[in-house]
């Protein structure tokens, strides 16, 4: 399935269908081209696809994402019947999705000194799969 934002278009992969966070299952990833990806001037990432997850744990809280959250709550796929207001949907996440961080070299050296020395504590989830008791409760899915 693919949409139009402006003239530039949009696609949606399916070959991931794991999110690289909590390793629950997306309701989509959607692939940006350079012109929607809105990577930093100068940043590795400029001039190429952007691929954005939509995870039902980790975007629960996010504001932008609530429109496209409870579209999936509601519809089990999209179809005919409710394309539409899918696009539309995903159109308003992307014109308000942030601006991703450009890569900081020296941030990420300071980081793995840090870590090497131990100064990060390890969170409680890291390290643990999604199905793990120990680990957060999370809706199903």
């Amino acid at each position: 399935m693919s949409g139009m934002m402006g003239a530039s278009g949009w696609s949606i992969e399916t070959n991931d269908t794991r999110c690289h966070q909590c390793e629950g299952g997306l309701y989509l990833m959607l692939r940006l081209p350079p012109e929607l990806a809105r990577w930093p001037a100068g940043s590795l990432g400029e001039g190429t696809n952007r691929l954005v997850p939509l995870c039902p744990w980790c975007h629960g809280d996010e504001p932008l994402a609530q429109g496209l959250l409870a579209f999936f709550a509601v519809h089990p796929s999209v179809d005919d019947a409710n394309v539409t207001e899918f696009v539309s949907l995903v159109n308003e996440w992307l014109l308000n999705l942030p601006i991703p961080e450009a890569f900081d070299a020296k941030a990420f050296e300071l980081d793995v000194a840090a870590w090497h020395r131990g100064d990060f504590d390890e969170s409680e989830t890291l390290g643990r799969r999604r199905d793990d008791p120990s680990r957060r409760s999370q809706p199903e899915g």
